[in-house]
């Protein structure tokens, strides 16, 4: 139903910031549906900021903490620059998990698989070969 989002509260300050930085997802207390911490750096202090979502249960509210990022790479720099692309690993913020990192779900997959960087390099050494082969003069880059 519409609205999905809602207006919750407005953070105002006389004090201006030199600065701002968010912390990640799990550094956030969802027990106390905490929903983003930032820092914001004045003159001459740091001041934590809290955002929290009302909530009158004291349960995990795991409609707004859905499964995050874990802090560990899903695949290899190699495997990145040969263009593969995998699912990120995640893990639940639920303080009763074990802190186990999920399997992504079938919905979930990366996208169709495409051509890596070192096959198509390979393929371009193949045309030029042929190329040469039939007589063409390749430019230098």
């Amino acid at each position: 139903e519409n609205p999905f989002l809602f207006k919750l509260s407005e953070y105002s300050s006389t004090t201006p910031a030199k600065g701002m930085a968010f912390i990640p997802k799990r550094g956030c207390n969802v027990m106390k549906c905490e929903t983003a911490r930032g820092l914001k750096l004045t003159s001459n202090a740091v001041e934590p900021l809290s955002f929290i979502v009302p909530r009158k249960s004291d349960a995990f509210q795991e409609d707004i903490f859905p499964p995050t990022f874990a802090g560990v790479p899903a695949c290899t720099s190699d495997e990145w620059l040969d263009g593969i692309d995998k699912v990120p690993a995640k893990v639940s913020l639920d303080p009763n998990s074990d802190g186990s990192v999920i399997e992504a779900a079938a919905s979930e997959e990366a996208a169709a698989p495409m051509m890596t960087r070192s096959a198509a390099l390979a393929y371009i050494d193949k045309l030029k070969e042929a190329m040469t082969a039939a007589g063409v003069e390749i430019p230098p880059p």
